[in-house]
């Protein structure tokens, strides 16, 4: 099993590395999806990409960071999943401890998700990476005794 080998803070840690990753996803994707509607008319990057025989838009651009952005989200959540069964099985009092807390971060990014607003996105993202720190914080209390 995975965890044998990689203590759970350090896992959660990689979390919040790649929901960090995710919040950039959505801010380059907003950057993207605004600089399309400044620039209605022909751009240099639809010029370029054109000549090439692929007409690329910064709304094209835009929806690809989006969706990649959502995998990363995506796939978070069954991490958290599985965290929270290697704690259920291993680790019952912490599992109990901690469950509310993981709870209501698998809401935030499912609400993330549903949320169409890269704004409000990134701002749901800003709270969900503070309290997956402190839940990190936590295990490493309670369950990885010495910091690796």
């Amino acid at each position: 099993m995975l965890w044998r080998k990689e203590p759970l803070s350090k896992r959660i840690k990689k979390l919040v590395d790649d929901l960090v990753i995710a919040k950039g996803h959505y801010m380059v994707a907003r950057n993207s999806f605004e600089k399309h509607i400044r620039t209605r008319s022909i751009n240099p990057l639809t010029l370029v990409s054109a000549l090439q025989g692929i007409p690329f838009t910064y709304e094209t651009l835009g929806n690809i960071y989006v969706v990649s952005g959502d995998k990363k989200i995506r796939r978070i959540i069954k991490e958290i999943a599985k965290i929270r069964s290697v704690l259920e099985n291993n680790y019952p009092s912490v599992a109990i401890s901690l469950s509310s807390d993981l709870e209501n971060i698998v809401l935030g990014l499912e609400k993330v998700l549903e949320t169409s607003d890269l704004g409000e996105r990134i701002k749901l993202l800003d709270n969900i990476v503070f309290e997956l720190s402190m839940v990190r914080d936590k295990i490493l209390l309670l369950v990885d005794k010495s910091p690796r």
